[in-house]
């Protein structure tokens, strides 16, 4: 489960970054999930709810965003929601290489006291 060492990063980044603010305790996150990211929702939040704990983020509330993937057909410049395997562009039916969201996992923003 990659899972598990993705949240572990999560946790290490914000934990880093309230450090910087003088933020020592996280109260809420809230984390983007991009459909074509290979992360599963439900084991990111399993994973937070084990690995908050004795961490400045023990306590907190999360929020999981699944974001839509979105490519850009570079053959006939159609956006559109790439469906799994294929990935064609359903305006000329050729395969889509640019991909403009929904392949990340990212944290939007968090709050702290």
């Amino acid at each position: 489960m990659h899972e598990l060492s993705i949240v572990s990063s999560l946790i290490d980044i914000i934990t880093a970054d309230a450090r910087q603010r003088s933020i020592r305790k996280v109260t809420f996150v809230r984390l983007i999930i991009g459909a074509l990211s290979s992360a599963n929702p439900r084991s990111v939040e399993f994973a937070l709810e084990h690995l908050k704990n004795g961490s400045i983020l023990e306590g907190a509330s999360f929020e999981i965003v699944v974001e839509k993937a979105e490519s850009e057909c570079t053959k006939c410049g159609t956006l559109f929601e790439p469906r799994l395997p294929f990935l064609m562009c359903p305006s000329c039916g050729k395969p889509s290489s640019s991909f403009i969201k929904g392949r990340d996992i990212y944290i939007d923003y968090y709050e702290g006291e």
